[in-house]
């Protein structure tokens, strides 16, 4: 019964960093489709990907083997959530690219 509050509490972290991963996600990728061309916006997606991948090669310096303090453990959450929002733009990357791949050898 002890171990109850860490368990909800890693839960809620969790959430949270999944829950910021979303958003930069949702956010980063209408941007970046709103400003590009209708031709182009299939680019949207990988460039998600290549942005929050980039991001979080930039920022994982800045917090990795610090000493912890609010701000490391921020960065931290922002990182991780980073990951997040690269891996699930590079899914649907993936899928997307799967569907063009099917659709291609059905129409032969």
């Amino acid at each position: 019964m002890e171990q109850f509050p860490v368990l909800v509490g890693v839960a809620l972290a969790f959430g949270l960093i999944f829950a910021v991963g979303e958003w930069f996600f949702e956010r980063l990728t209408g941007r970046l489709t709103t400003r590009l061309r209708y031709r182009w916006r299939w680019l949207a997606l990988p460039l998600t990907a290549l942005i929050s991948f980039g991001l979080f090669t930039v920022l994982r310096p800045l917090v990795l083997d610090r000493p912890t303090s609010p701000l490391v453990f921020l960065g931290l959450i922002v990182a991780v959530a980073l990951l997040v929002s690269g891996a699930t733009a590079l899914g649907y990357t993936i899928l997307e690219a799967g569907k063009l791949v099917i659709a291609l050898f059905r129409s032969r």
